[in-house]
């Protein structure tokens, strides 16, 4: 009865030590919103912490010992859980879920120290595996793959220390490459690549800083041309030609930071000029001719000068060009319009 007796009287001191000094505390904005709710040992967190977005909702859950993060992590959106994981001592360790509205899992794998490691993999909304891949010391490496719904692979490429090395590829449903290039060891496309861009497919080189350089063709699913773009490198001017479905000349014009720039043309489908004129940066400047389908001019209109075209881009003196990547004004050279 006396071993009892004791046992009875731990168990009560065990419970007043664990509910010593603990407190609930919550905590509100400045329009008295509530945004945080929990307990507090000794004025530090302890126990399960929620936190609540603007409307009051739940919008994460975490846990605490003795003022440090400690246990699970809950996170949700619009009462939807969408992340779950584990803290040791303030960094994200074991695995991590997160998730779709419908509560499939878009993407899982493990962290240690808060830092991605090994497999990782990201999967479409119906539950089937989109993407995956390897990480070490959260940084992407080696080969990292996607999929269609079906299972069959849909890209390859590969990583090291987070930058993209290696051959890229993309493959058609059948298995047949429709995209392909490379990548060099500072993460920069190189060489020959060729690219699905929206509904039409791209096709050039690539320098070693991975800029474009020389001849590039846009054609369509059908391979037929479209445009063909001429990187001009010193100059960063793009001469661009259009083509009809038929294969014939469209339009003829060049491209400087992104605007019309120089000399522009326009055919009709026999070849015949339908018109030509200029620009400046955008601008139509100088006097624009058109013609009718015998070759004959129809009519003219006549823009600003290309001085004026300056002033309107507030500029100073002289030819100037605009740098966007700058916002500012300067001086690159002289040319004759």
């Amino acid at each position: 009865m006396r071993v009892y007796f004791t046992f009875f009287i731990f168990l009560i001191m065990m419970k007043n030590y664990h509910s010593q000094d603990l407190k609930e505390r919550k905590i509100y904005d400045y329009s008295s919103r509530l945004r945080e709710k929990g307990f507090e040992r000794n004025g530090k967190r302890e126990g399960r912490w929620q936190f609540y977005d603007i409307n009051e909702e739940l919008s994460l859950e975490k846990d605490y010992q003795n003022g440090i993060e400690n246990g699970e992590w809950l996170g949700y959106e619009h009462g939807k859980l969408l992340t779950k994981g584990t803290i040791a001592n303030g960094k994200s360790t074991g695995i991590w879920t997160f998730y779709f509205y419908n509560g499939s899992i878009s993407e899982t794998g493990v962290r240690i120290d808060g830092k991605k490691e090994g497999l990782w993999k990201r999967y479409n909304e119906n539950g089937t595996l989109f993407i995956v891949g390897k990480y070490i010391n959260d940084k992407e490496d080696g080969v990292w793959k996607s999929f269609y719904e079906n299972g069959k692979t849909q890209s390859i490429w590969y990583y090291k220390d987070g930058k993209n090395i290696g051959l890229f590829q993309k493959l058609d449903p059948l298995g047949r490459q429709i995209e392909y290039g490379n990548y060099n060891l500072d993460g920069n496309e190189t060489g020959k690549w060729r690219r699905a861009v929206d509904d039409y497919f791209e096709e050039g080189l690539y320098d070693n800083n991975g800029h474009k350089i020389g001849l590039w063709k846009i054609t369509d699913s059908m391979g037929n041309l479209k445009e063909t773009h001429l990187h001009i490198k010193d100059t960063n001017e793009i001469h661009t030609t259009t083509y009809y479905p038929d294969g014939s000349i469209k339009e003829t014009y060049s491209l400087l930071y992104f605007q019309n720039h120089g000399k522009y043309k326009q055919y009709y489908k026999n070849g015949i000029l339908m018109e030509s004129g200029r620009y400046y940066l955008g601008q139509n400047v100088r006097t624009w001719k058109f013609y009718n389908k015998d070759g004959k001019l129809d009519h003219k209109v006549k823009h600003k000068s290309t001085s004026e075209a300056i002033k309107f881009q507030k500029r100073d003196v002289g030819d100037v060009i605009y740098s966007s990547e700058k916002d500012s004004l300067k001086i690159l050279r002289k040319r004759n319009f």
